[in-house]
């Protein structure tokens, strides 16, 4: 291992398990213990990392504790979802130091850069950080995007093919940018700051507008030979099923997506303009209600059991994207994940339900940016 990917490994494990001892670092990273305390100082004389105090051990020496210094370096996360751009700015240690919100009225690639750089200039006054400060950008989109290139392929929502979406914005904002589908970065959202911080092998599906997936294999984003993969709302699910926005039929999305159940809603007669309408009117006891959560739960469970009998995870997170998924749909996915999950998995998943809040993919997107500096090493550990 080379040097500087060696002081990488350092920083991710410090960063995402500290405050942690020298020998603690050693034993997470398989460094030696002469390695980690060269590789400390260098990063301590730096200002990346910082000492936190003493821990008290029965035997032996006392520990001195590492941390990251969060103020080393922030990143700037955002997302488009629908009619607005969220944006997100957050210190080296993950924690979120301002919060911002602005109407995207323009979807073309100039119209959505220029928004960004209104957004990142927003944000850095809200959290009273100085622009130098700012190392790197992530953003997440909904569609096929190239996260090795960080192009966007195609975005039915934005109307984008083949958009060079990373350097565009690099140019705007003078730093390192980061894209990734939106629900990759719940899922590293979910890795970073979430229900799987302590997990190495788990899969989100994220229910809204679309439908996305997002697996992490050991410990890693699981991004396919050409950083595309894991579209679970593309595979079919219904082969004689509704046309997909695609272009294919039958997709998981075309039956299962949260428009697709308002709109077989409204064709059932029924008074429903969100997702979170249909729930109630279900629970009240509406039977037609009920049969198009049911139909939706049926395939999404069935398509979580594709993915668990696939990659055996150890966590399965299921998330509405900007809204709830509520009890009767809930329960529809569980006893058709149930049904179909391989019965003799060893210690097959239990489905864990969550609801995130609009920031969420803009806050996984400034994790991918962090990530990304520490991966690379930036300037801090670049001369090393």
């Amino acid at each position: 291992m080379s040097e500087s990917s060696a002081a990488a490994s350092i920083l991710f494990t410090i960063r995402d398990h500290g405050p942690l001892s020298r020998a603690d670092v050693s034993r997470r990273t398989r460094l030696s213990q002469s390695a980690v305390s060269t590789l400390a100082r260098e990063l301590l004389e730096r200002g990346v990392i910082q000492e936190v105090g003493i821990r008290r051990e029965e035997l032996g020496r006392p520990s001195i504790m590492l941390q990251i210094r969060p103020e080393r370096a922030f990143f700037a996360g955002f997302s488009i979802t629908g009619d607005e751009a969220r944006g997100v700015l957050t210190d080296l240690a993950g924690t979120v130091r301002g919060k911002a919100v602005l109407p995207a009225t323009d979807s073309s690639p100039a119209g959505i850069v220029a928004l960004l750089r209104t957004l990142r200039d927003d944000l850095l006054e809200i959290a009273g950080v100085d622009e130098a400060a700012l190392r790197g950008a992530g953003l997440a989109l909904s569609g096929l995007i190239d996260g090795s290139r960080g192009a966007c392929i195609q975005s039915t929502v934005l109307g984008w093919h083949n958009v060079p979406v990373a350097e565009l914005l690099e140019r705007s904002l003078g730093v390192p940018v980061s894209v990734e589908n939106d629900a990759n970065a719940v899922a590293l959202g979910e890795r970073l700051f979430g229900a799987a911080q302590r997990h190495d092998n788990f899969a989100v599906l994220s229910v809204g507008q679309g439908i996305g997936a997002g697996v992490f294999i050991a410990g890693r984003l699981h991004r396919g030979a050409h950083g595309v993969s894991s579209e679970l709302g593309h595979c079919t699910i219904d082969p004689g099923g509704p046309e997909c926005r695609c272009g294919k039929r039958g997709c998981l999305e075309a039956v299962a997506a949260v428009p697709v159940l308002l709109e077989e809603a409204r064709a059932q007669g029924l008074d429903a303009e969100t997702l979170d309408r249909l729930e109630e009117l279900a629970e009240a006891g509406e039977v037609r209600a009920a049969a198009v959560l049911d139909r939706a739960g049926h395939a999404l469970g069935l398509a979580l059991s594709h993915l668990v009998n696939l990659f055996s995870p150890e966590l399965v997170i299921v998330t509405g994207s900007g809204t709830r998924v509520g009890p009767t749909l809930e329960a529809a996915v569980s006893a058709s994940y149930s049904k179909h999950v391989l019965p003799m998995l060893p210690d097959r998943p239990k489905l864990q339900f969550r609801h995130e809040d609009g920031a969420v993919w803009a806050r996984g997107a400034a994790g991918l940016a962090a990530s990304a500096y520490l991966s690379d090493g930036g300037e801090v550990i670049a001369a090393m």
